[in-house]
């Protein structure tokens, strides 16, 4: 009995040495368990990628550039329809009509009317303005003799507006100057114009002569009147537009 205790004695002592000998060894190597624990892979450089370029960019992206307005007046392009209106009330000659894009500071837009005096100078006779806050429209200025008078009207998104201004003592100048024989010649601004406040542009320059062997007229006499005089222009007329931003 004694021999028997002695042998199951010993069996237990061993199993718990194999048990103990092995929970050692695996507190040893950590990374060998029974085949289930990956094994780390030893991290490889990248060659392309610097630390600098791996690491988070936390400044914002640039600003897209902002595009300013391009504050301009052009020619109207009217269909054949309003063409053919114009003709039928007999204003192909004597009206300008442009499309124009300023900025959302425009107030006011005027149009004056500017005589040439016997001193060779212009000087201004009358002028239409209005209200307009629209950054774009659309302006015509009517006019059967500038000298006479002038109609301003403008069109945008949002509102509409007209005036005139008449001069008195040039109410009968038409039928003044057909007695007289005298003839009319107009020419008009037909390109585009860049817009500035506050600066007046040329969009009409109207001459009249009884001489029926006048030279034609271009807008670029109204830097040089005495040019007008010399080409035998008994009367002449400019006719401008300013866009403005303030009141």
């Amino acid at each position: 009995m004694k021999l028997m205790k002695k042998i199951l004695a010993v069996m237990i002592a061993l199993m718990l040495l194999v048990t103990l000998a092995a929970c050692a060894w695996e507190e040893e190597d950590p990374a060998v368990n029974n085949g289930d624990t990956e094994i780390e892979q030893p991290t490889v450089p990248d060659e392309n990628n610097t630390p600098e370029e791996n690491e988070p960019n936390d400044q914002p992206p640039d600003p897209e550039p902002v595009e300013e307005p391009v504050m301009e007046m052009t020619p109207a392009e009217l269909t054949d329809e309003e063409e053919q209106i114009l003709s039928l009330v007999g204003l192909t000659n004597t009206i300008a009509i442009y499309d124009f894009t300023a900025d959302d500071t425009l107030q006011v837009i005027t149009a004056y009317a500017y005589e040439l005096g016997e001193d060779g100078a212009w000087h201004r006779i009358s002028g239409a303005g209005t209200y307009f806050s629209d950054p774009q429209g659309r302006l015509s200025v009517a006019f059967d003799l500038i000298g006479e008078s002038i109609t301003l009207s403008t069109q945008g998104e949002n509102e509409t507006n007209r005036t005139t201004h008449s001069r008195e003592a040039y109410e009968n100048l038409e039928e003044e100057l057909a007695e007289a024989g005298i003839m009319t010649i107009t020419e008009k601004r037909r390109s585009a114009a860049e817009i500035v406040y506050g600066e007046e542009i040329l969009i009409a320059i109207q001459g009249m002569s009884s001489n029926r062997e006048a030279e034609s007229l271009s807008l670029s006499d109204f830097d040089n009147p005495q040019a007008l005089l010399d080409a035998g222009y008994e009367q002449a007329y400019a006719l401008t537009v300013v866009f403005s931003d303030q009141n």
